[in-house]
């Protein structure tokens, strides 16, 4: 995961994350993705606290600081939004299972069996980008949709193929033949 040097996880905070406006924030319904996201940030001394339906809260606990946060600050992630957020370069350098976590991460917050939507120009190039440094096949087809809060906006499809099995906490969004 991004906010963690050196071990790597499926970035669920680039889809479902809220980076900036002062608190961290995390927001999905479904438990695997959520026990994932809580596992992940208890390793880093940090808790998932649960605000409304969604809506989850990324807090550093008793001794430590929230050093998701700072991890974001430095690859400058902090602050982005559905339309400007990116894998960072770096990312791109990691061993092939840490790229296969990512792409977990993404695919299991904003994505299907195969394709990804985003509002992010950046990101949805960087995700084609990360299919095809692991083999695979990637298009992006521009699509107008309504986004959380229900306003039409213009977002971009990217509609994948993968041979690898992705390490997903959903598992309904794996294709039968890997």
């Amino acid at each position: 995961d991004f906010t963690s040097a050196r071990t790597p996880r499926g970035d669920a905070l680039l889809g479902d994350g809220s980076l900036g406006w002062g608190s961290l924030k995390f927001s999905n319904a479904d438990e695997a993705v959520l026990a994932r996201v809580r596992n992940h940030v208890q390793v880093m001394g940090m808790q998932l606290v649960k605000y409304q339906k969604y809506d989850h809260g990324i807090v550093g606990t008793r001794g430590h600081g929230n050093v998701a946060m700072t991890r974001l600050r430095e690859l400058s992630l902090w602050g982005t939004n559905s339309y400007t957020k990116f894998i960072p370069r770096e990312a791109f350098g990691w061993d092939r299972q840490e790229r296969l976590m990512l792409l977990a991460g993404l695919v299991d917050t904003d994505g299907t069996l195969n394709d990804f939507s985003t509002c992010s120009p950046r990101l949805a190039r960087d995700f084609a980008d990360l299919v095809r440094s692991l083999g695979g096949k990637a298009t992006i087809n521009p699509h107008v949709t309504k986004d959380q809060n229900g306003t039409i906006c213009n977002s971009l499809r990217v509609y994948f193929r993968l041979n690898d099995r992705m390490p997903l906490a959903i598992p309904r969004k794996q294709a039968v033949n890997c």
